[in-house]
């Protein structure tokens, strides 16, 4: 588990609860873990999540697609500059 990730996903549940109007009872609560790292939450049966709200996922992928392009861009700005730099001389 990533340093922080705890409260982005309690912080997602408060924002599920506040803006979807869902019930208190409809956070899903801490499993008893058997070990920390195995750790889950357990939804109410009665409660499921919302599925208009994005998942971090999607952003991260995103985001990751995102610096993909600039990096080749940068790339291919750099190789222009050098070609035509060559060509000068």
């Amino acid at each position: 588990m990533r340093f922080g990730s705890k409260k982005r996903e309690d912080k997602l549940y408060k924002q599920w609860v506040k803006y979807a109007n869902l019930p208190p009872e409809a956070v899903p609560r801490k499993a008893a873990p058997t070990d920390k790292k195995e750790a889950k939450y357990v939804l109410p049966p009665e409660a499921t999540p919302p599925e208009e709200i994005p998942s971090a996922n999607k952003r991260r992928d995103f985001n990751l697609i995102l610096y993909i392009l600039l990096g080749a861009a940068i790339l291919l700005f750099c190789t222009g500059i050098v070609l035509i730099l060559t060509e000068s001389c």
